[in-house]
């Protein structure tokens, strides 16, 4: 995997964690009808006290920072920068991240020791 195709998978990693957060949740109205007519169950979404929303800032940043330093101690082995895009998002499995990179299983189990 080339250095362009992990950062790829890094950014749209972040991209989709931020995405998915509570900030960009949509609340459906209460007053929604299922199909056979009732009255769907009212949603129940958390609120995020701004406290909270500043914590789960800060960790997403912690955890950008993170991935930049594990980019840079793995750059130029692309065995290593493959596997660390998987781990990164979050497949852990050898033979998953053989299917994916390509490289094979034994030396899989190498590279993660």
């Amino acid at each position: 995997m080339e250095l362009l195709g992990f950062i790829k998978g890094i950014v749209r990693s972040s991209i989709s964690h931020l995405a998915d957060g509570e900030d960009n949740r949509a609340v459906m109205p209460q007053s929604l009808k299922t199909e056979n007519g009732d009255k769907a169950d009212p949603i129940q979404v958390e609120s995020c006290t701004p406290e909270q929303s500043l914590i789960q800032k800060e960790d997403q940043q912690i955890l950008l920072d993170l991935y930049e330093r594990v980019l840079k101690r793995v750059e130029g082995n692309q065995e290593l920068e493959s596997l660390a895009v998987c781990m990164m998002e979050g497949i852990h499995e050898p033979k998953e991240m053989e299917e994916i990179t390509q490289i094979p299983i034994k030396r899989i189990y190498q590279l993660r020791r």
